[in-house]
């Protein structure tokens, strides 16, 4: 009491104050229930489609929450944006014969097959990219869509294989630094799909120093080497989307 009495806490607090400071914890926490909840629903789905349309059926049903959390007003707002942007994505398309076409519910056929690569579903897995796979009512003729995904300027087209599954600058520890002697790391190009690497240069990890607090520091200086390439396969393909 004598604590927080000394920054002038408890004499400032009045019991008019207490609902709504019980309010706002009430707020934040369905807020963050709130996220929890479109969190599994987005584990649940891996079809985009599907997802953006659970979470509108839950906004539906429990448009009431924003009066107890109007926090999550800011949750409905960027929703309605991301939506907003996948109206093109999940238009209608129409075949050779001028027939609608259905799209592949990916909740049902998880891996794309037979349409999919191995390797444009490893870009879809590191989320490079997504693929919408468009089919036509008597199955003669399909088509698929490529959309950049979220994670699609953390890697580039592969070297080797041609997909966008390569991640550059990726930092692997060899040797960890110790609070005695320093430790080593390199840095190499990786292709998450054909395991094609690229060797950039060995990094020193600076030795751990003792801080005056319980806790510990410690920095990275590096040492150039030649660079060249090693390991891998090749798979034929490219990421971008298919044809009729």
């Amino acid at each position: 009491m004598v604590f927080f009495g000394g920054f002038g806490v408890f004499e400032s607090l009045k019991v008019s104050h207490i609902p709504y400071i019980l309010y706002a914890l009430l707020a934040v926490g369905l807020f963050f229930r709130y996220y929890a909840y479109v969190g599994n629903l987005r584990r649940k789905h891996f079809d985009d489609e599907n997802f953006l349309e659970a979470v509108k059926e839950f906004h539906s049903n429990y448009w009431w929450l924003i009066i107890f959390s109007p926090l999550i007003i800011i949750a409905l707002i960027i929703h309605a944006f991301k939506k907003a942007k996948t109206v093109e994505r999940f238009k209608p398309i129409f075949d050779s014969r001028n027939m609608e076409m259905f799209r592949l519910d990916r909740d049902i056929n998880l891996e794309g097959e037979p349409f999919l690569t191995k390797g444009q579903r490893k870009e879809e897995i590191i989320k490079a990219y997504d693929y919408d796979i468009w089919e036509s009512a008597d199955k003669k003729e399909h088509l698929i869509k490529v959309w950049p995904a979220e994670e699609y300027n953390s890697f580039t087209e592969c070297p080797s294989c041609k997909f966008r599954t390569y991640q550059l600058g990726k930092q692997v520890t060899t040797k960890a630094a110790t609070y005695s002697s320093t430790g080593t790391a390199k840095l190499t190009n990786e292709c998450n799909f054909c395991n094609h690497v690229e060797f950039i240069k060995w990094v020193t990890l600076a030795q751990l120093v003792k801080s005056s607090s319980s806790g510990s520091s410690s920095s990275g200086g590096s040492s150039s080497s030649s660079s060249g390439s090693f390991g891998g396969g090749s798979s034929s393909g490219g990421g971008a989307g298919g044809s009729w």
